[in-house]
């Protein structure tokens, strides 16, 4: 069992007092590691605010809304690429580093346990899978071996191996959980419902890979395909409907309090559909990469690789930022950790006053 080691280090921070009416957002600021280390894995927020973030250099970093650093965990060299954590209601935080151990911290960032991943694959020495969490804090996690084959690990909140599933060949597929606490998996080519016990419920099999599922707040499950198809389905596991748009879908959908989806495809637009189906817009970015973010706000934040556009929930730009990376939105500010630079900064929308006098801004 790795040693572990609790390190707070010397932190870069920068705070930045620019307004950019031009942009319509400004820079809150930005917090930067200053020695061996990136922040692209995306930024997870907490029930207080805390902002959590993986870097290459082995630590969890705990950094709290004005951008000060609460504390760091060491996994002791051992990179956080890709995997994002997920938080509890109290405050814990889970997450799996490129040693294949996934971690339980408190809330003050102490080590609570710690679980090996027996089954991933040591193709790339990199650890995509983000764990989802269930009601009565179970952890569950995808890991894909060297054949690729993939399991879906139950862990529970103490640390224990509870079940496992073949879900057969997958790429890095993140599970969703479903409102009567089953758990939904894309793989390729199926969509599983696997019960809380470890029982495949249904299966849907697809002529393509399947992206992550995302489940609406009405409990249906919606899906992406490689061959530019986005699936509706109940949770009894009728198809409601599928609509092809235009390329390859690899990102998971994003579906707001409406019923709403907004998926992108690899030709480089958004897609926002109606609950049953239709299509209300689309928008061009600058790329096929990331994903589509849903902030408390209503509006959508579409990660892209140089840049980040947020978009009004009827299609039009609100403003953008010149970065590109991954986000998360808890409420008026946007956590972005840059692909570019490797920072991680702290955006909000500058509020224009209008001159009723003269009608100017």
């Amino acid at each position: 069992m790795p040693a572990l080691l609790l390190v707070r280090e010397r932190i870069s921070f920068y705070p930045v007092h620019v307004s950019n009416p031009v942009g319509q957002y400004r820079t809150d600021w930005i917090f930067k590691k200053t020695a061996g280390g990136a922040f692209h894995s995306p930024p997870v927020v907490g029930p207080d605010g805390t902002i959590y973030a993986g870097s290459y250099d082995g630590n969890m970093y705990a950094i709290n809304p004005s951008g000060v650093l609460q504390w760091n965990f060491s996994t002791r060299g051992n990179g956080i690429y890709y995997s994002a954590a997920v938080v509890d209601s109290n405050g814990n935080v889970y997450f799996i580093a490129s040693n294949k151990y996934l971690y339980a911290l408190s809330a003050t960032g102490t080590f609570i346990w710690e679980f090996i991943l027996p089954w991933i694959s040591n193709l790339d020495g990199l650890v995509y899978s983000t764990p989802a969490l269930g009601s009565d804090g179970t952890v569950y996690v995808v890991v894909r071996g060297d054949n690729l084959q993939a399991n879906l690990y139950a862990v529970s909140s103490t640390g224990l191996y509870q079940w496992s599933v073949n879900i057969g060949s997958s790429d890095w597929t993140l599970p969703a959980i479903g409102i009567d606490g089953s758990i939904y998996v894309g793989t390729c080519y199926t969509l599983f419902a696997i019960s809380s016990s470890g029982a495949v419920r249904w299966s849907y099999y697809s002529e393509s890979c399947l992206t992550s599922p995302a489940v609406g707040p009405d409990g249906n499950i919606y899906v992406g395909s490689g061959d530019g198809k986005v699936y509706a389905f109940l949770p009894s596991s009728e198809l409601l409907w599928t609509l092809e748009i235009g390329g390859a879908i690899s990102a998971p959908p994003a579906v707001g309090s409406d019923g709403s989806i907004y998926i992108k495809s690899s030709d480089a637009k958004v897609y926002a559909l109606s609950s049953d189906g239709n299509l209300k817009w689309t928008y061009t970015t600058d790329s096929s990469w990331g994903r589509t973010v849903l902030g408390s706000d209503g509006r959508i934040y579409v990660e892209s690789l140089s840049s980040l556009y947020v978009l009004s929930p009827d299609g039009e730009l609100v403003w953008q930022f010149d970065q590109g990376g991954h986000v998360a939105v808890p409420g008026n500010t946007a956590y972005l950790t840059s692909s570019d630079d490797g920072n991680l900064y702290a955006l909000s929308e500058i509020t224009v006053e209008h001159d009723t006098a003269n009608g100017s801004k």
